[in-house]
């Protein structure tokens, strides 16, 4: 198997006190499509931030190619091709939700 392009592994992420993300685990592989969608607060914008490298996890690894990221997301930009992108933005939901997109 292959190093995924995107692999978070039981990523949590706090503010304060509070929970936005807790233990969360997602592999995207080159040329996957991903969509986060669900209700205002759920987290899928920190994990978006947390993959752009905007924000730190609390605890858990950010991989980009099989290469922890956590303190450099610079590194991922590096190693991806020129054609892959993460797209942080959104579009109203039909039902009010938020639609985040990253393309790999």
């Amino acid at each position: 198997m292959t190093d995924a392009a995107i692999e978070l592994c039981n990523v949590t992420k706090s503010f304060g006190g509070t929970a936005a993300l807790a233990g969360i685990s997602l592999r995207v592989e080159e040329k996957d499509f991903v969509a986060f969608i669900g209700p205002s607060g759920c987290g899928k914008t920190t994990t978006l931030r947390l993959i752009a490298g905007l924000e730190a996890p609390t605890s858990g690894d950010i991989l980009c190619r099989g290469r922890r990221i956590n303190d450099d997301s610079r590194a991922c930009a590096a190693r991806m091709s020129s054609r892959s992108t993460v797209h942080i933005g959104g579009s109203e939901h039909r039902q009010g939700g938020r639609l985040a997109l990253v393309s790999v």
